[in-house]
């Protein structure tokens, strides 16, 4: 698939306020493949499909035309063909599909089907939905929200352990119970908001979840088979650039090799990008890198992590043309990015973490810093 198609795949996450939003695409027939559906777009779990009006612009010709809107599983699950009758030019409104006016169990990828013997045709459809939010709260209180008016704020105080200028903070070892997170303008959140499972990650890298059975005193204990996936608001604010920081320690004097993983993906797996940090064996200082699925980059950070009991921290800025990385202190490397890295037009869709018998301690996302001047400053310990 190309990266061009991938775009299409990307989930929608408006802003929670904005209440009804829409997914479009117009089509040609040409464009249609041997699966004979295109990717319309993706709502998340929990928004609820309203409407599918369709345009055509030219009348879907050939056989038996005829157009459905649906899901992988179900071709027909939102508009069945009837209801765009694609053999005729002009504006449609009908949806009867089974699943419109329902919740989404799961993210949902929405898609056109096609006719087998299309020869012509083109058409423009639009998917109307509410997102998952239920409402929108607000304060009985008027003096309160005036006050808050007055302020210039609306957000949220962050609370003393998070850090400075952050946009969002995970914290694995702290609060009761153990595990917290806390997003700007919204305040503390459940941290399996932030972090669970991806599908999208399963080409690239293998199956990720969150579990916090697996926190410990020394922090998050990923299982060795599975990874941990950046969901809702944290995946969002790392596709979009940012830089991050991330705590993390060997679970153990041990001479089997440990690490810390942060990567990006395409929809495929064929593009990945990010950091790898390794270490050889007990007592032996380890190393972070930039890297990517299809460029050999050059720069490393050797012998800048310590192994079991220390404590490490990572800092990265990663956006569509920049990968960089300091570690503990140390001075920051760089590399640039390239469509062969990230695409053209930029195709990541998913981020996760991955840790082999490692303990991640807190990560925390920032706005991306404009260069590597501060980079190494977040990276102390």
């Amino acid at each position: 698939m190309s990266a061009a198609a991938s775009y299409w795949r990307n989930a929608v996450r408006h802003p929670e306020d904005c209440g009804i939003g829409n997914i479009r695409r117009t089509m040609d027939w040409t464009e249609f493949g041997e699966d004979l559906k295109l990717p319309i777009g993706c709502l998340e779990k929990g928004a609820v499909p309203l409407r599918i009006s369709t345009y055509v612009q030219a009348a879907v010709a050939g056989g038996t035309p005829g157009v459905t809107i649906g899901t992988a599983d179900d071709p027909e699950a939102f508009a069945i063909a009837d209801d765009i009758a694609a053999d005729a030019t002009g504006y449609k409104t009908a949806a009867t599909g089974a699943e419109i006016g329902k919740a989404l169990a799961a993210d949902t990828m929405f898609y056109a089907y096609i006719s087998a013997d299309a020869e012509a045709g083109k058409f423009t459809v639009t998917v109307e939905f509410a997102n998952r939010r239920e409402s929108i709260p607000f304060r009985e209180d008027a003096t309160d929200a005036e006050d808050e008016e007055e302020g210039g704020g609306g957000g949220e105080e962050a609370p003393a352990w998070v850090p400075e200028n952050a946009k969002i903070h995970i914290d694995f070892v702290g609060g009761t119970p153990q595990g917290r997170a806390w997003v700007d303008g919204t305040g503390e959140v459940a941290v399996d908001t932030l972090l669970g499972a991806d599908a999208n990650t399963s080409n690239g890298w293998g199956d990720t979840a969150y579990d916090d059975a697996n926190l410990t005193a020394n922090g998050y204990e990923q299982s060795e088979s599975v990874g941990t996936a950046f969901i809702g608001g944290a995946r969002a604010t790392i596709l979009a650039g940012c830089t991050m920081t991330c705590r993390f320690k060997a679970v153990a004097a041990s001479a089997l090799p440990k690490g810390c993983d942060i990567y990006l993906f395409d929809v495929d797996g064929a593009l990945g990008v990010g950091e790898t940090s390794t270490f050889d064996g007990s007592g032996v200082p380890g190393s972070t890198s930039p890297s990517s699925y299809n460029s050999t980059f050059t720069s490393t950070l050797a012998d800048v992590l310590g192994d079991y009991p220390d404590d490490n921290k990572i800092a990265m800025t990663l956006t569509s043309t920049r990968l960089e990385l300091a570690a503990n202190g140390s001075s920051a490397i760089s590399e640039t990015l390239s469509a062969d890295d990230v695409g053209d037009p930029y195709a990541m869709i998913c981020a996760m973490i991955a840790g082999l018998r490692t303990a991640f301690q807190s990560i925390t996302i920032y706005d991306p810093l404009p260069s590597t001047a501060g980079l190494s400053e977040l990276s102390e310990p």
